[in-house]
C-alpha cells in the first residue's frame, strides 16, 4: 500500500505546471487510481491536494468522470464539511468549500424509515432473560453503509445495543433494505419503558446521514416503546470514585520523556465494564490518553475495583497544568454511565492537577492550616489557613465539606487589596479571587458547623501560572485519622479515641476534653468555672454547689451573690444568706479568701420575702438589700431597703 502510495505522490509532485494533451490523460488516470487506492482518506485528501496544485484547480471538479464517481465525490462532500480524520491541510478544505458542486447524479439525501416491527412490545424478566428482535426497513438509493439502532431508558442514559453487528439486505420487491437486530434483556435489565431510536448512526454510502428519533418513529405510525417488568432488585447507580493517587504531581520533560502512573479506585456493586481517565490541557484542549488498555481488578479488601494508568510526557508536551478527568467513559457491567470532572475529583477531596515543566518558570502557592484542630469545638467552628499566593494571579480556592460539616461563610484578610467572588453552598465553597498587597499570607477563615469538622482546602492557580508543587496546595484539616486507629475521621465515630462519640463530644479532637458547659470555648477540665457563674468550681464544691449548674444557688437554703468590693481591695466580696421564715442571716464574706467581714440578721415584715440586690443608694460604694413580699399589716406588696454592709433600714 504505501509503494502504491508514494509511486503516485512522486508522479504528481513530477507533473509540470502546464499540461499537454497526453499528460492531461495522465492527470485523469492518475486521480481515478488515486481515488480507488486502499488508503485513509486523509491521506488521499493529502494527495489530492498535492494533485490539485499540480493538475490545477480547475480538474479537480470539472472532469464529468470525476464527478459521476461516487467515491470521490464523498469524499468530497466529506472534506467540505470537515468529516474526514486526521491532518486534513486547510487549504483543501477551504478549497473544497468555496465550490459549487452541481451534480444531478448524485445522491444527496439520507435514508429513511419505512417499516419497523418488534417480536413483542412487553416482556418479563423477572425468572430469566428474554430476546426482543426488531425488523428494520430504510429506503435509500445509494445503498446503507451503515445503521445502528438501540434501546436507551431515559431516566438513567442506560442503552441496550444490538448482539451482534448486522448487515443489510436488498429487497427488490420492496426497494427497501432490510436488517432484523436482536436484543436481549435480563434480570439486571431495569424495569420500566425503553425507546427504540438512532442518533446520527444512519448513513448511505455517500456519507448521507440521519438520526431516527423516538418521534420520528412515532409520527411515521410505529411504535417505538418496549415494556420490561422485572420484579428484582437492580442496580442503577453509577460507579463511585472512592481513591485516586498520583505517582508525581509535577515532571520535567525538559530533558526527555517522563512517565506518570495514577491510581484509581471505583466502587460499584457490578462491577466496572470500562473506565478510560485521560489528561487535558484546556488551554488549547490537548488530551494526553493511557497507553494501553487498562483491567480493573477486585479488590476484596476495600471493596473496589482497582487500576493503574501510564502516562507518557516527552519534550513535544506543552508545558503548564494539565487536568485530570473523564467525560462519559465510567461504565458498569449493568451500563450505568458518569463523567468525573476535575471539579468532582477536587470535591471528592482528591487532586486532580499535574504540572509539566518545559523550560518554563515555575510558581510555588500553597495553603496551610494555621488554626490548631484540638481547640475547636462543635459549637465554635471557625478555621484559618494560610494562603501564600503571588500577587494579581488569578486563583480558585476550594473549600469541601465532610458528611457532618456544614459550611456557613469565608472571609478574607492580610492584603492591601483582594477582588474576590465566593459561591458558598452548604457542602463546598468555591471563590475565584486575586490579591495585591499581599503581607505574610493571605487569610482565608472558614465557618462552619455541625456534628463533626472536616474540611478539604484546595488553592489552584489559573492557566498563567505553572505549580512547583501541587501537593502543597491541598490540605485536609484536620489530619485523615486523628487517634490513628486505621478509621478515617469522617466514619469514625470517636475521632479522637476518648470513649465519648464525637455527637456528644465538645472536642471531638482533643482527647483530654469532652464537656463545655458555659460553652466559652474552654474544656471542662481545663475551665476554673465551667459554670461561668463567677463562682470558681473548687469554691463551689466548698461551699456544696454544683459547678456545673450557673443558678444553682438559688436552690439551696445558703446562697452565695456575687457583691461589692466592700473591703476596698480591688476585688469583689460574696454575699452569703439563709433564710428560715421572715428572718435572713447575711454574711459578708472576702473575695480573695471568704473570711467573713461582716455580718447581720434582717426581720422583716414579710413571710418568705424575696431577696433583691439594689443600686447604690446612700453613695457608699456598696450595693443595698431589698426585701420584697406581701406585708398583711397594711394588705399590699412592699419593698424593704437595708444598707449593704450594715443591715440598717433604709425605709420602704
Amino acid at each position: 500500500m504505501y509503494k502504491y502510495t508514494i509511486f503516485i505522490l512522486c508522479f504528481l509532485l513530477s507533473i509540470p505546471s502546464t499540461l499537454q494533451a497526453n499528460e492531461s490523460q495522465q492527470c485523469d488516470i492518475y486521480f481515478n487510481d488515486l481515488i480507488e487506492a486502499s488508503i485513509p482518506d486523509a491521506e488521499k485528501a493529502n494527495m489530492l491536494h498535492v494533485y490539485m496544485k499540480a493538475c490545477g484547480e480547475g480538474r479537480f471538479f470539472d472532469g464529468q468522470s470525476i464527478l459521476n464517481n461516487t467515491q470521490s465525490s464523498s469524499l468530497i462532500k466529506k472534506a467540505a464539511t470537515k468529516k474526514l480524520r486526521g491532518d486534513v491541510p486547510i487549504a483543501l478544505r477551504n478549497f473544497v468549500a468555496t465550490q459549487n458542486i452541481n451534480n444531478s447524479n448524485v445522491d444527496t439525501t439520507p435514508p429513511k424509515l419505512v417499516g419497523l416491527k418488534m417480536s413483542s412490545h412487553s416482556i418479563d424478566v423477572s425468572n430469566g432473560q428474554q430476546v426482543i428482535t426488531v425488523d428494520v426497513s430504510l429506503r435509500d438509493e445509494s445503498g446503507i453503509n451503515d445503521a445502528r439502532f438501540w434501546f436507551r431508558y431515559p431516566e438513567l442514559s442506560l442503552y441496550k445495543h444490538q448482539e451482534e453487528r448486522i448487515d443489510w439486505v436488498y429487497n427488490a420487491s420492496t426497494n427497501t433494505y432490510d436488517a432484523t437486530f436482536t436484543y436481549v434483556f435480563d434480570e439486571t435489565s431495569v424495569a420500566g419503558s425503553w425507546e427504540f431510536s438512532s442518533v446520527l448512526s444512519i448513513s448511505d454510502s455517500n456519507g448521507n446521514r440521519v438520526s431516527i428519533s423516538i418521534d420520528d418513529i412515532t409520527e411515521l405510525g410505529f411504535n417505538p416503546i418496549l415494556q420490561v417488568v422485572n420484579s428484582n432488585y437492580v442496580d442503577t447507580t453509577a460507579p463511585q470514585l472512592v481513591s485516586l493517587s498520583m505517582s508525581s504531581s509535577t515532571i520535567n520533560v525538559t530533558n526527555g520523556q517522563q512517565t506518570i502512573t495514577v491510581d484509581v479506585s471505583l466502587y460499584d456493586e457490578s462491577g466496572i465494564s470500562d473506565a478510560r481517565f485521560w489528561f487535558r490541557y484546556p488551554e488549547l484542549s490537548l488530551y494526553k490518553h493511557q497507553d494501553e488498555r487498562v483491567d480493573w481488578v477486585y479488590n476484596v479488601n476495600t471493596n473496589t475495583y482497582d487500576a493503574t494508568f501510564t502516562y507518557i510526557f516527552d519534550e513535544t508536551s506543552v508545558a503548564g497544568n494539565w487536568e485530570f478527568s473523564s467525560s462519559l467513559s465510567i461504565i458498569d457491567s449493568i451500563g450505568n454511565r458518569v463523567s468525573i470532572d476535575t471539579n468532582d475529583i477536587i470535591e471528592q477531596r482528591f487532586n486532580p492537577y499535574i504540572s509539566i515543566n518545559n523550560q518554563a518558570t515555575l510558581s510555588d502557592s500553597k495553603v496551610e492550616a494555621i488554626t490548631d484542630f484540638k481547640s475547636l469545638t462543635l459549637y465554635n467552628q471557625v478555621s484559618e489557613f494560610a494562603l501564600t499566593v503571588d500577587d494579581s494571579i488569578p486563583y480558585d480556592l476550594w473549600v469541601i465539606a465532610s458528611d457532618n460539616t456544614v459550611l456557613t461563610d469565608i472571609e478574607f484578610s492580610g492584603a492591601s487589596g483582594l477582588s474576590n467572588s465566593c459561591i458558598i453552598n452548604s457542602d463546598k465553597i468555591k471563590c475565584s479571587f486575586s490579591a495585591f498587597g499581599v503581607y505574610e499570607y493571605l487569610n482565608a477563615k472558614v465557618k462552619s458547623r455541625g456534628s463533626d469538622i472536616g474540611l478539604s482546602v484546595f488553592l489552584v492557580p489559573d492557566d498563567s501560572s505553572i505549580e512547583q508543587d501541587w501537593e502543597s496546595n491541598f490540605v485536609l484539616f484536620p489530619v485523615v485519622d486523628i487517634d490513628s486507629d486505621g478509621i478515617n475521621n469522617e466514619i469514625d465515630t470517636d475521632d479522637d479515641n476518648d470513649g465519648v462519640p464525637d455527637f456528644e463530644d465538645a472536642f471531638p479532637y482533643d482527647i483530654t476534653e469532652a464537656l463545655d458547659t458555659d460553652l466559652d470555648g474552654i474544656g471542662n477540665n481545663k475551665d476554673l468555672d465551667d459554670d461561668n457563674d463567677g463562682i470558681s468550681d473548687k469554691d463551689e464544691i466548698k461551699f456544696g454547689l454544683d459547678p456545673l449548674v450557673p443558678n444553682d444557688t438559688n436552690n439551696v437554703l445558703s446562697h452565695m451573690r456575687l457583691f461589692t468590693d466592700v473591703n476596698g481591695d480591688g476585688v469583689k466580696d460574696w454575699l452569703n444568706y439563709s433564710q428560715s421564715g421572715s428572718a435572713v442571716d447575711f454574711k459578708l464574706l472576702d473575695g480573695r479568701d471568704f473570711s467573713l467581714l461582716h455580718f447581720y440578721t434582717l426581720n422583716g415584715l414579710f413571710e418568705f420575702p424575696s431577696i433583691e440586690l439594689l443600686g447604690d443608694r446612700n453613695n457608699d460604694g456598696i450595693k443595698e438589700i431589698g426585701l420584697f413580699g406581701f406585708n398583711a399589716d397594711v394588705g399590699r406588696y412592699q419593698l424593704a431597703v437595708y444598707n449593704g454592709y450594715t443591715g440598717q433600714g433604709m425605709g420602704t
